[in-house]
């Protein structure tokens, strides 16, 4: 059987069998989308380590920095798309951001020494304000006590 006549066999009926007619031998074989898509057509999702999303961002803010305009160059050129780099830049925005509230929260500048002098004068004037209390209450218990 020649190529020509091979193609003129191959038909597909409306159920999806397509035959292969011309020889002894008919095969038949069953073309639906859903055993191509499990035979593997969809390619396997990508899955980036943390060290290299932060190559990538890094360069994409050099090359913002050069002003030369070649993101869409160096992305391509990677094999990643704009909006997953943009996603991972405000990702390590948002986490460096995040460092920097929590240190400035925890530390505490070293105070001045004029603000060490009013620490102290203002605890002093605690500790005479409650002596003076103090003495308040046993002057006003001798003065209620009642005389005989």
């Amino acid at each position: 059987m020649n190529s020509n006549e091979e193609k003129r066999s191959v038909t597909e009926g409306a159920a999806g069998v397509a035959t292969t007619g011309g020889t002894d031998e008919k095969k038949e074989r069953f073309y639906s989308q859903e055993t191509e898509v499990q035979s593997g057509s969809f390619k396997k999702r990508k899955k980036y380590t943390e060290s290299y999303k932060r190559k990538v961002v890094e360069r994409i803010q050099q090359i913002r920095q050069s002003g030369t305009g070649e993101i869409g160059g160096y992305l391509r050129q990677e094999g990643v798309y704009y909006n997953l780099a943009r996603k991972w830049e405000k990702k390590f925005q948002m986490s460096e951001n995040k460092n920097n509230i929590s240190k400035q929260v925890h530390t505490k500048p070293a105070p001045s020494s004029r603000e060490k002098e009013l620490e102290e004068k203002v605890k002093a004037l605690e500790r005479e304000l409650e002596a003076t209390r103090k003495k308040l209450q046993k002057s006003e218990m001798i003065i209620d006590f009642p005389q005989k």
